[in-house]
């Protein structure tokens, strides 16, 4: 009997850990890092791949999730003409913080999918370029006399806003006909991130403190919701409208019934990265910001609920990963599941 006894213990310790008994090590949070072109923008997830636009080279470039690499580059503008323009180094465009003439300078500032293609802003022609995912191509070219900030897919249009170009405007363009088919100007000083959804077009105007609701039915503004200070990246989801606020260190969560500010999340502090370059991402666990930590937002209870210890400009969400533009300017592919549990919510 004693015999019986030693050797199912034994069993137990050996075969334990296959049961859930040992205590496994987290998984480590960059699973891979992929060296893309300079100045490096939030990844955007779509058609299979994910397409990173490099503002000081005027290329994308597309990484395959499945090898973790770059695998095509696709040129948009020459950044040497912008920089013949007085976008070089030690012109007023080299600030990278709370000034947004650096992003006049980038070639492409932003990009975006309609489902089929992605646009890239081009900010040389300026206009916008279509590729195409199945040959890496751009195969459509759309002038517009603005200056393109920040992108947008939505009720059958592309949104562009024009932070530079007076009278700091928002167009809504037809992609099939490059037609501009709406100029809406009543943005209070200025129209800079985009988002679309819940039954409307969602405009940060960074340097009147307010994010701008368009009605896509009239295309006019039809609320005005003051937030916190310098607000840019706006992300649509969970019931709400999220705002990050670079100056403030927070992010307001917008109600669109009321069109109001319902909570505030703070402590979520700008990296060393671009002015501008601050993209969150909405997942079914929560809301992801990146910040000196890339931190997790509870949408449930409005509060941080986890950290990862990495640090970048902004981050977006795909492949069952995070992938997030690093503080050296590098895309780094984020294991969510490595995140810390914070004990106090903050």
């Amino acid at each position: 009997m004693r015999v019986k006894t030693v050797t199912g213990l034994a069993l137990v310790a050996l075969f334990g850990g296959a049961c859930g008994g040992a205590a496994q090590a987290p998984p480590q949070p960059v699973q891979a890092e992929m060296h893309v072109g300079r100045d490096a923008a939030p990844p955007l997830v779509a058609a299979g791949a994910v397409w990173v636009a490099n503002e000081a080279d005027g290329t994308v470039s597309r990484i395959d999730p499945r090898a973790n690499k770059v695998v095509a580059t696709i040129q948009i503008g020459d950044p040497q003409v912008m920089v013949a323009a007085g976008c070089g180094p030690g012109s007023v465009h080299s600030f990278m913080y709370f000034t947004l003439l650096n992003r006049r300078c980038d070639v492409p500032s932003s990009l975006t999918w309609d489902g089929r293609s992605l646009w890239a802003a081009d900010n040389v022609a300026p206009g916008l370029d279509r590729i195409d995912p199945g040959t890496n191509r751009v195969v459509q070219r759309i002038a517009l006399d603005a200056d393109p900030f920040d992108l947008a897919w939505g009720y059958g249009s592309l949104w562009v806003s024009s932070y530079f170009h007076e009278p700091r405007e928002l167009l809504r363009v037809d992609p099939a006909t490059g037609q501009v088919l709406a100029t809406i100007t009543d943005v209070t000083l200025g129209a800079t991130g985009l988002a679309v959804g819940d039954g409307a077009v969602w405009v940060a105007s960074t340097y009147g403190n307010l994010v701008a609701r368009i009605d896509p039915a009239t295309n006019r503004v039809i609320a005005t919701i003051p937030v916190e200070q310098y607000p840019l990246a706006v992300t649509v989801g969970s019931g709400a409208i999220w705002v990050r606020n670079e100056e403030s260190s927070s992010v307001s969560r917008i109600d669109p019934a009321t069109n109001r500010v319902v909570a505030t999340i703070r402590g979520i502090f700008m990296s060393d990265g671009r002015t501008g370059e601050d993209a969150m991402a909405l997942t079914s666990q929560g809301l992801w910001a990146a910040s000196v930590q890339l931190v997790r937002v509870d949408t449930a209870h409005n509060r941080i609920a986890a950290k990862i210890d990495a640090s970048g400009g902004g981050v977006s969400a795909g492949f069952g990963s995070l992938w997030l533009t690093s503080v050296v300017g590098t895309v780094q592919r984020i294991d969510p599941r490595s995140a810390t549990a914070t004990s106090s919510g903050t």
